[in-house]
């Protein structure tokens, strides 16, 4: 990657951790938002500090392998939530982005148990195909890493409950989609609930969806 791209890319997981700030999804210095520069390494935002004030000087370049970390050009320190970031790049070499925001509604859902894998609108089979659901773990923890883990190689959207959501892609616009689709659908099905009772669609129409998707 030459210093231009480098560059653009740090100004770019800037500009998605204001996009962030300004929705409400990352409330004091919560969230995370994670950028792969290379097959070694990647960059983080730092922690105690909120997304929408980071500037690129700021982001941490982490080393992919746990063993090996590369010399540090300021005293940052990365996010607390570095495992679960880096074991999605240790495991998915085509995945260049991953972002953890606080997203209220899909929080909310996650309270009352919600079942994320019910199919109610197109939507969360054409742009995410199925929700990945972590159990409960301790925030910022290798715990977290662990249950992110298991549900990546099927998941590109994982919700943690209580806690929001994890979503990756092969760059930063595709996983802000991603996670801009699940708060969306959550805010849609909350509202949906107040005034009752939700149909699933069909499982023919579920079919259809599924091989519309396999169309794009």
């Amino acid at each position: 990657m030459n210093p231009t791209d480098a560059t653009e890319l740090k100004e770019a997981c800037c500009r998605v951790g204001r996009e962030l700030a300004e929705h409400g999804w990352a409330p004091g210095s919560s969230g995370n938002i994670s950028a792969r520069l290379n097959a070694e390494t990647f960059w983080i935002t730092p922690s105690g500090k909120a997304l929408g004030t980071v500037k690129p000087a700021e982001l941490c370049e982490i080393s992919i392998l746990p063993t090996r970390q590369p010399e540090q050009t300021s005293d940052c320190r990365p996010s607390s939530e570095l495992p679960m970031h880096r074991v999605v790049y240790e495991n998915l070499p085509d995945v260049h982005a991953v972002i953890h925001a606080h997203l209220p509604y899909t929080i909310a859902l996650s309270l009352h148990d919600f079942d994320f894998q019910r199919v109610i609108v197109p939507e969360s089979v054409l742009t995410l195909g199925t929700i990945g659901v972590a159990p409960y773990s301790l925030p910022a923890s290798e715990e977290n890493a662990v249950a992110v883990s298991q549900l990546m190689m099927k998941h590109h959207t994982i919700v943690l409950p209580r806690h929001g959501a994890l979503t990756f892609g092969e760059q930063l616009e595709q996983a802000l989609h991603r996670l801009e689709t699940l708060e969306s659908l959550a805010q849609t099905i909350h509202l949906a609930l107040q005034l009752g009772e939700v149909q699933d669609l069909p499982e023919a129409e579920c079919r259809r969806l599924w091989e519309h998707r396999q169309k794009f």
